[in-house]
Formats: structure tokens, sequence, C-alpha cells
């Protein structure tokens, strides 16, 4: 593998956390406060739509190349993608080079005709302009019957948990771009994981680790006591983050028979931050859940590419 091209493949999952940034900082519609992120209004707008166009297609285009990098062919290939957000575009083209694709989230995205006939009109004309070897037929089908059609890509509407209908060693490859730190049980869904994925199945995810009510201030969320944030994760639906770090997920993943091929840290908290964080758990008497040395702590996104292995 070239860790030149990975570093570019960082560098637009990097770009992906930055926006995603902005579902939690904007403030919700009046009636959408409670629902998860994927069930609240959308933004109509032509310019919206383009942007999450230009930015599905650089997070597809960006799997493909990185696919043919490692000399993987993704025709016929069964590609999950955790988490893909209001829309599917970026795993629908690789559908559009053979891949037979699918979708899990706990809150999957319905169809919302005003939305998305607009934005498969536009990503269809943006891969057949930039990609004009794509069979972009999947698109087509999808538009003729405004909706998704389960010849074109599987949905599974349920939690990591617990992979309902997907069945024992059948996935070749797994994507997921800052999904994972959502997880309210990441044991029980990394078992999952391994369960569904063929002996020698790749897995690249986009882990960000940072408090995401407040990304300046990455870490406070350390700060609260456990039986408080239980109960906090089950009023906001996990999407503040669960708290745990980089190295107890490469401890989950290698429990659960992948190989860690890489881990690229990819954002740290500064320095400065650092030290008034650790006055602050120094200082605190509701802190003692904090497991994590400063240099465990810096580290608050990271890039995993991890491999099912064949046995313990």
């Amino acid at each position: 593998m070239s860790w030149l091209y990975l570093k570019k493949i960082v560098y637009v999952i990097r770009e992906q956390v930055k926006r995603l940034a902005n579902v939690f900082i904007d403030h919700p519609s009046v009636g959408d406060e409670n629902k998860p992120v994927n069930f609240r209004q959308l933004d109509y707008s032509i310019e919206k739509i383009k942007s999450d166009v230009e930015y599905s297609a650089n997070i597809g285009s960006s799997y493909l190349y990185l696919m043919r990098e490692n000399g993987i062919d993704v025709k016929n290939k069964t590609i999950l993608e955790i988490g893909p957000g209001i829309n599917f575009g970026s795993i629908l083209f690789l559908a559009c080079f053979g891949a037979n694709v699918a979708v899990v989230d706990r809150f999957l995205a319905p169809w919302e005709e005003k939305y998305h006939c607009e934005f498969y009109k536009l990503f269809q004309i943006w891969i057949e302009n930039n990609f004009p070897e794509a069979d972009t037929s999947p698109i087509t089908i999808i538009r003729s019957n405004n909706g998704y059609s389960p010849d074109v890509i599987k949905r599974y509407q349920t939690p990591l948990e617990d992979l309902q209908g997907i069945e024992d060693n059948s996935i070749d490859i797994i994507f997921s771009n800052a999904v994972l730190e959502h997880l309210f049980h990441p044991e029980q869904s990394f078992s999952e994981l391994s369960r569904v994925s063929k002996p020698g199945a790749l897995g690249y995810h986009q882990v960000d680790f940072r408090d995401h009510f407040d990304f300046s201030k990455p870490l406070e969320f350390l700060l609260i006591g456990d039986d408080e944030y239980k109960e906090e994760m089950v009023l906001n639906h996990c999407e503040r983050g669960n708290r745990y770090r980089s190295i107890e997920y490469s401890d989950l993943f290698k429990k659960n028979m992948f190989q860690l091929i890489k881990f690229e840290p990819n954002i740290f908290a500064s320095d400065d931050y650092l030290d008034n964080f650790m006055v602050k758990v120094k200082d605190s008497d509701n802190t003692s859940h904090i497991r994590y040395d400063r240099e465990e702590l810096k580290i608050v996104s990271g890039y995993f590419i991890v491999q099912k292995v064949a046995s313990k």
C-alpha cells in the first residue's frame, strides 16, 4: 500500500469530519430537537444539494481509488457502509462499478422525494461527466422507482450491535466515517462486524473521538461521571459520542479477529488545551473512570484499516 496515497484518503475523510461537525453545532429546526440527525428536516435548497453531491462524489471516488490502489476490483464485491447519512451516494458510486452494496444504520434515513430526486439526478450527471466508464444504471433504477430498490442497494435499519438479516461471512469490505464513536455497545458491535465479515475482509473506519457537542473542547465529556453520562447517551441518541478512546478500539478490533493493518491518528488536541484539561482531571472528584495517559488523550480522531483473520 502507498501510505502517501493513504494520507490523501485521510485528508478527504478529515474534511468529512469537519463537515459532519456542523450537524452537531447547528441548531435543529423547531420540533427536531429530540430527533436523531437522519430524521431531522432536510435542507432542500439547490445549493445544499449540490454541496452534498460534491461531497458524496468525493467520498465515493476516494473509496474507489483506495480499492484500486490496493489492487482490488470492486466488481461483484459485497460492500457494506455503516451510517451512510441522509443519502447513499458514496456507496452507490461503487455500485456503478459493479459492487453489491448495502447500508446499515440504527436510524436509516428515509426517502424524501423533494431532496433525493434532485440529489440523484445531479449525482448521476456528475458520475457520467467524471467517470464515463461507469455504468450508472443503478442510479437510473432508483430515479425511475422514485425510491431505493433492493436489487440496487440492500438497506438494514438496525443497530450495529445486532446486524439482523446480514449473513455470517458475507461481507468483503466495510466502510464507516465518523460513525463508530456513536455506538452504545462497541463490544457487541465489533463482534457483529466480525461475524458478518468474510475471512480476509477489509475494514476502513474513520473514528472521531471528540466531544461532539463542542469540538473546540474535545475531551470535556470525559469529566462527566459514568452513570450520569449513560443517561445522557440515551437522551441524545449517543450523538455526543461514547467516550471510548483509540487504544480501546484497537484492542476491540484485535479481540474480534481483525488484524490492525494501520492506525493513522489525524486530529490532535492542542497542548494548551491538554494542559488545562489535565488540571481539571486532577481537581475533579468525578473522573475516577479516566484511565488514559496524556498521549492517548491527545489523539482525538483517527483512521483504522483492519482485516479479518481466518482464525484466532
